[in-house]
């Protein structure tokens, strides 16, 4: 066993490099599995996987540099640019399964026959952030909490009508989209106390939050239209400063929360199992004694 310095330092190495193993890559299609996606989905991101995994040396460990050196391979493979994207966006998913974010590129393979192949833009957290700075300074509060909706709920902007007094005093509701999939929305607690208060002040008392000033429920149009203009006025792209941008965010924070949450179980699962065996070890010494 090795002390805390010790462990600190092993810590140190493993941000450095990271031994890839083979049951990561089961690991990983089990996961996209639980996750509902398409066998076909789950045999490209098998396949992408494997030929990473294939192109590691024969200590099979990662380093800082290892995805952008096996991106430079790809480019001589032939491949069409769509195909070579679709390989890194599965190895990037994989290492951010695996822990080991730090370890993506966020470069990608442009055509200059398709600009349509570039990747729509990410909004970064800073920039939801001042985002939500400049909302915090209009006498409208309405899109102030629309921003925090989209970004921490995770609900579409045709789902918005569900954001009523009644759900948010719950917490927890079902939405059903397009494909009659239902699933839960969470709102936290800042965010919920934030929606009730204006709701409050507004005298509503039930049913939707977001009216206009008519007090009808804001459709689509209206509500891409204030967070577009409330991106311009924090200085953010208008690519960038709209509704599908938001949920993407939410759900870029939720994987990476799931996947600290994973390593956090695999390490407490492996310091339960050591000390197991440590009590077993004990009642063996005490058994000769």
């Amino acid at each position: 066993m090795f002390n805390h310095a010790q462990e600190t330092n092993v810590m140190a190495i493993t941000l450095v490099s990271r031994e890839v193993k083979y049951e990561d890559i089961q690991r990983f299609l089990e996961y996209l599995k639980e996750t509902g996606k398409s066998k076909e989905t789950i045999t490209k991101y098998g396949r992408a996987v494997e030929m990473f995994y294939q192109f590691l040396p024969e200590d099979k460990r990662i380093h800082r540099d290892t995805v952008s050196i096996w991106k430079d391979e790809l480019v001589r493979t032939g491949y069409a640019v769509a195909t070579l994207n679709a390989i890194l966006s599965a190895c990037n998913l994989f290492l951010s399964f695996i822990g080991c974010r730090e370890f993506k590129t966020d470069e990608r393979f442009h055509s200059e026959k398709n600009k349509m192949l570039d990747p729509q833009p990410e909004l970064t957290r800073t920039e939801y952030l001042r985002m939500l700075s400049k909302a915090r300074e209009k006498k409208d509060k309405r899109p102030f909490l629309l921003t925090q909706v989209l970004a921490c709920t995770g609900v579409r902007i045709y789902e918005i009508p569900n954001i009523t007094v009644e759900n948010v005093q719950k917490r927890h509701f079902y939405v059903v989209d397009h494909q009659g999939t239902s699933r839960m929305i969470y709102i936290p607690e800042t965010l919920r106390e934030g929606l009730l208060a204006y709701a409050e002040k507004q005298e509503i008392y039930s049913g939707e939050i977001f009216l206009n000033e008519k007090g009808k429920p804001l459709n689509r149009s209206q509500i891409t239209s204030m967070i577009t203009r409330l991106s311009e006025l924090a200085g953010i792209p208008p690519e960038k400063g709209n509704p599908t941008c938001l949920r993407k965010l939410y759900a870029r924070t939720w994987d990476g929360i799931r996947q600290n949450m994973q390593v956090f179980m695999e390490q407490t699962l492996d310091r339960q199992i050591e000390q197991e065996q440590r009590m077993l070890d004990m009642e063996d010494l005490e058994q000769r004694l």
